[in-house]
């Protein structure tokens, strides 16, 4: 498999990288500790295998939206280096190119999860996991779309604080949006238990959310549920799925874990929305009008932490893209109005 299609798991001199699960297992098969950072930079170079990697696009791509030095990604590749036991003057997995960038020499296949891989080991699903798929959008107007978007990377976001309950990255399952592919294939894939998959429709601050559980294995249906709410209710949808998937697969929540699933970011209905649409424009690229939006739903409750968390992310990131665009120049770094 060519590792330019990005595999969910890549293996090279014996590890293997899994990138749905971001964990590094040596060749025997026992986890290596990565940072978030150092983990980024070598699931970045691996699916760039042999190409000279520039230390702008790098940076850019292990800290999107921050200001780093470039000292920051030196320590990153040292630590890199270590993990991986490559010696001080040593090139088996990572060349370096001074001045430029860094090139991924090793040998880089793409594994099947679920399937015997070149190693000859078969990839054991990820106990209590769960992979929600992109949400179908049945909105009558077009400019309603976001809205399925939005409750679908929150519903991830609320499941993701159920300490025992491993759940995928929206990044990883992105790419299975309107794919036509079979939910046991899916799950083999992304090496889980289950995968919800469900459909959004939002008019005249009406939300009809339908939603069903299906067991990754056999693809017979868990559990599903129908809901036709007022906006206001979004939040307790969300909750009540959250905590049906953590009780479908028999994960205990704990009170604070129950505490922090049922604790809506926003009294405003109308600020949510607002901010689902402002997250949408800035997954489009479009910060500028993006950070517009979110100054809309703080006007709205001015006590949204998350959306002013937000607002300060992509006013970083705009910086950032300003400042590689014309590097040198000084009127990149104005700070951006607030």
């Amino acid at each position: 498999m060519d590792v330019s299609e990005k595999a969910s798991v890549y293996e090279f001199s014996g590890f293997r990288l899994d990138a749905a699960h971001r964990k590094l297992l040596s060749p025997e098969g026992k986890p290596i500790p990565l940072t978030s950072r150092v983990f980024d930079t070598l699931l970045y170079l691996v699916q760039h295998q042999g190409e000279l990697v520039d230390k702008a696009t790098l940076m850019q791509a292990v800290w999107p939206g921050a200001v780093v030095e470039e000292n920051n990604l030196n320590q990153a590749i040292t630590s890199l280096r270590k993990a991986l036991g490559e010696k001080r003057g040593e090139h088996r997995f990572i060349v370096t190119d001074p001045g430029r960038g860094y090139r991924f020499v090793a040998e880089v296949t793409g594994a099947v999860p679920g399937t015997t891989t070149s190693t000859g080991k078969a990839t054991e699903l990820l106990p209590n996991s769960v992979a929600v798929l992109p949400f179908e959008n049945l909105s009558d107007k077009p400019e309603d779309a976001y809205f399925a978007a939005g409750i679908h990377d929150e519903i991830i976001n609320r499941l993701a604080r159920i300490r025992d309950l491993s759940v995928i990255a929206r990044t990883s399952v992105a790419q299975y949006a309107g794919a036509g592919r079979s939910i046991p294939e899916i799950a083999a894939e992304l090496r889980v238990q289950a995968i919800l998959e469900g459909s959004v429709r939002y008019a005249d601050n009406r939300v009809r959310v339908t939603v069903q559980l299906v067991d990754g294995t056999s693809g017979k249906q868990i559990w599903s549920e129908a809901y036709s709410h007022d906006l206001k209710d979004v939040f307790d949808i969300q909750t009540d799925i959250a905590t049906s998937i953590a009780s479908s697969l028999e994960v205990e929540l704990m009170p604070a874990e129950r505490a922090r699933i049922e604790k809506p970011p926003t009294d405003s209905p109308a600020a949510y929305a607002l901010f689902l649409e402002a997250m949408d424009l800035s997954n489009r690229a479009k910060v500028r009008e993006s950070i517009a939006v979110l100054d809309r739903a703080i006007t709205i409750d001015p006590e949204f932490a998350l959306a002013y968390a937000q607002k300060a992310y992509q006013g970083a990131w705009s910086m950032v893209n300003s400042a590689m665009a014309a590097p040198g120049d000084p009127s990149t770094l104005q700070k951006i109005e607030t």
